[in-house]
């Protein structure tokens, strides 16, 4: 697993993040901005139904989150400082898991599986995982996909467990034996690997933005 100093120099993820950054730049200007993240919490609201309070958690936590990769209220940030900001805020949550403490990310990602989780059975359906991907203003095509990676007791449905672990090692363990070459190499530039149309993966908005 590569050290958590190592994610900036790190070119699997120096890609995978730039690939993100991309991927969410909708007006492709070349910079981001907290409001273009929240209004994935605006679009969740209206297309899932979900109370205010589970909206107000998830704004809180979009704002600790990015505001921790330097994504704050009148200030953007070019794809450069975007990337130098995940692998700062990385290593900060390789070493709160190491120590058994609640990561920004695991808060993100409960906040988003809340609201994705629209009859509260505890899991995600592939339905219910299309939706939320339309209202990050992602391709639901890629749903299927996403749910294969992810459902790895292979239920049908995504567990939070599934989930939070899933996108964690995605995000700040590109080395890691378990998640090199998930999701068919996307990332990964070896020439033996397909490549998937990561503007579908967020990760963090989720994360399956691709």
């Amino acid at each position: 697993m590569a050290g958590p100093k190592k994610l900036a120099k790190n070119p699997i993820f120096i890609q995978r993040m730039e690939d993100y950054f991309d991927s969410i730049d909708l007006n492709k200007n070349g910079l981001l901005a907290i409001e273009e993240i929240q209004q994935w919490a605006t679009n969740l609201q209206e297309k899932c139904q979900s109370t205010p309070e589970k909206v107000n958690r998830l704004r809180e936590n979009l704002n600790e989150f990015w505001g921790a990769i330097g994504l704050l209220p009148g200030k953007e940030i070019n794809k450069h400082e975007f990337v130098l900001g995940i692998a700062r805020l990385g290593e900060s949550e390789l070493q709160r898991q190491r120590n058994n403490e609640v990561t920004l990310h695991s808060k993100l990602n409960n906040s988003f599986f809340d609201i994705m989780d629209i009859n509260n059975d505890g899991t995600v359906s592939l339905e219910e995982l299309k939706i939320m991907m339309e209202a990050c203003n992602k391709n639901s095509t890629e749903a299927e996909s996403w749910m294969t990676a992810v459902d790895t007791n292979k239920n049908g449905r995504v567990e939070r467990d599934e989930l939070n672990k899933f996108e964690f090692d995605f995000w700040f363990k590109p080395a890691d034996q378990e998640t090199e070459g998930l999701l068919g190499g996307t990332y990964e530039k070896s020439p033996k690997r397909k490549r998937l149309n990561l503007a579908n993966y967020c990760g963090c908005c989720f994360k399956w933005l691709f």
